[in-house]
C-alpha cells in the first residue's frame, strides 16, 4: 500500500564528520617601539588559532612574566600570569635602558609535537630613549669650543666632524652650508 509520507529512519544515522583546524599563525607581530625611561611599552603579538604557549625573548634570552614589570596585555585578572586567547601581547612596565632596550621576539610553541607550527616573530627593537649630548665639532680628534674657528692652510684638506654621544637612538646630525 503506497504512502505519501516520507520514509522513516529505522535506526540512528551516522555521517562522517570531518573537522579542519588551521595551523596557528600570526595575526599581528610586534613592531619597532620607542619609549621614554619610566614609561610603559606595549609589544603587540596576536595569533590566529593559537593552541601553543606564548613566550617572549629579549636579546635571545627568555623573559619571565613578573607582575609590575613584564605582564600579559590581556590577563584574566590583576596579578594573573596567564594570557587570554590568541593575544600574546606583552606590557613592559616602567621601561629602563639597562633592562629593556634591545631586540624582542614573540614566540608560540607548536600546537602539538607532530604539527610543527611553532612561531617566532621577527626581532623588533624596543628603544628606551636617552637624550644625546649636545652636538660639538671636532678637528683632528680635538674638541672645537663654540665660536672658535678652525684654521687650515690654503690647499690643505681638513677633516671636521660633528659628533653627539650617548643618544638612544643615536642622534641624526646634518651639515648645512651657509645661513
Amino acid at each position: 500500500m503506497p504512502s505519501d509520507s516520507p520514509p522513516r529512519p529505522v535506526g540512528p544515522c551516522h555521517f562522517p564528520l570531518t573537522m579542519t583546524i588551521g595551523l596557528q599563525r600570526f595575526a599581528e607581530q610586534p613592531k619597532y617601539t620607542e619609549v621614554n625611561p619610566g614609561q610603559d611599552a606595549l609589544l603587540v603579538c596576536k595569533v590566529i588559532d593559537k593552541r601553543g604557549v606564548c613566550s617572549w625573548q629579549k636579546d635571545n634570552k627568555p623573559v619571565g612574566i613578573y607582575p609590575k614589570k613584564y605582564e600579559w596585555a590581556s590577563q584574566y585578572g590583576i596579578g594573573q600570569t596567564a594570557h587570554v586567547g590568541g593575544d600574546c601581547s606583552l606590557w613592559v612596565r616602567a621601561a629602563q635602558l639597562e633592562f629593556d632596550d634591545g631586540l624582542w621576539e614573540c614566540q608560540v610553541t607548536a600546537s602539538d609535537f607532530t604539527t610543527q607550527d611553532a612561531l617566532t616573530s621577527q626581532p623588533v627593537r624596543l628603544v628606551v630613549r636617552v637624550p644625546p649630548q649636545r652636538p660639538r665639532l671636532e678637528h683632528e680628534g680635538v674638541h672645537v669650543p663654540p665660536s672658535h674657528n678652525v684654521t687650515v692652510d690654503s690647499g690643505a684638506v681638513a677633516t671636521v666632524k660633528c659628533v653627539s654621544h650617548y643618544g638612544n637612538p643615536p642622534a641624526q646630525l646634518k651639515w648645512y652650508l651657509g645661513k
